[in-house]
């Protein structure tokens, strides 16, 4: 029995052994790795963050501002200029990873005496970016280097002076100036239209913009006169309000918000020149039910592609389209379905 004994304890010896041998060598590994100094090409972070742990970025390029929440699921919202529109998918697309951390192009000044020559004293544009645990992380951007390739940049708090590349701070910066509103929010130039068709009730008015002058698609294509083209053309302006009220619906959810048979009908097209080339556009958009308060009626857009957002305008908006139509009936033969 003895040797048995003896045998099974120099398996447990050895087992053992192996496992601390092992534990050392990891040990040593982690610790050559760890402790090798950093390759002159390795820029340090500004700052870096996981993307799922972003909640809120505001933005501030002197006195203007845009703020953003994110709202689950991946998804992130405006709170300013307008709160409670979705942002847009494609325009956002990589705007959460910008966020994450740019790298540096380098420690320009870990103790500056002044500021002033970095544009950091009174800085152009600051930038906070808040955490679901709370935290905030407050950046400063000063005045581009004279390559004008990088901006100088702080971490709000901090002596440290970095340079960041410039194109970082300008495409936050544009979220200001060009909003990334989602393709159904509606918000176009009146000017450019050059047709207009409305239809509800088994009634339609549709109009068309001629070289010199508007007509409606009559038979005897009537001239629209100026008192009811200006009337036309203000009701079409942008909506006292518009807000999402479901994402991504499918067609069997339609019904319930009226838009699986629509009570208006919209149907615009605009043009511009741009560079001597015309761009032509066409906006279809369908309103359903008014909501249970009498505030705003339900629509969606055929802007949106796949599964469309429902969003809600304003009734007044609504009523007063339904108003011209019921006015200026004219039938037309172009089909809005």
């Amino acid at each position: 029995m003895a040797p048995e004994i003896t045998s099974a304890v120099n398996i447990r010896t050895s087992i053992l052994l192996l496992a601390i041998l092992a534990l050392i060598s990891g040990y040593v590994f982690f610790v050559d790795v760890s402790t090798q100094p950093p390759t002159e090409d390795e820029s340090p972070w500004l700052y870096n963050v996981d993307m799922d742990d972003m909640n809120r970025f505001t933005i501030t390029v002197d006195d203007e501002q845009a703020v953003f929440s994110a709202i689950g699921n991946g998804l992130w919202q405006m709170e300013k200029p307008e709160g409670g529109i979705p942002v847009a998918g494609e325009r956002w697309a990589g705007i959460e990873l910008i966020l994450s951390g740019p790298k540096t192009r380098r420690l320009l000044d870990s103790e500056p005496d002044d500021l002033a020559p970095y544009g950091l004293d009174s800085p152009t544009s600051r930038i906070e970016i808040e955490l679901k645990d709370g935290r905030i992380i407050p950046l400063v951007l000063g005045l581009e280097t004279p390559d004008e390739g990088n901006q100088y940049a702080q971490v709000d708090g901090f002596q440290e002076v970095f340079t960041v590349y410039s194109g970082w701070g300008h495409v936050l910066g544009r979220l200001i100036q060009d909003p990334p509103y989602p393709k159904w929010y509606y918000q176009l130039d009146t000017s450019q239209l050059t047709h207009v068709a409305l239809r509800a009730n088994e009634q339609e008015v549709s109009l068309t913009k001629g070289v010199s002058l508007w007509t409606f698609n009559d038979t005897n294509k009537t001239k629209v006169d100026d008192e009811t083209l200006s009337h036309i053309m203000t009701a079409l302006g942008k909506p006292t309000s518009q807000k999402v009220i479901d994402y991504q619906v499918y067609d069997d959810g339609l019904a319930a918000y009226g838009l699986d048979t629509a009570s208006l009908t919209i149907f615009l097209i605009t043009a511009h020149v741009e560079n001597e080339v015309t761009y032509r556009k066409e906006y279809l958009i369908w309103i359903g039910n008014e909501n249970e308060n009498a505030t705003g009626y339900y629509g969606r857009s055929s802007q949106d592609t796949g599964k469309p957002d429902i969003y809600e305008v304003d009734s007044s908006w609504v009523l007063t389209l339904l108003q011209i139509i019921q006015d200026n009936p004219h039938i037309d033969d172009a089909e809005l379905d």
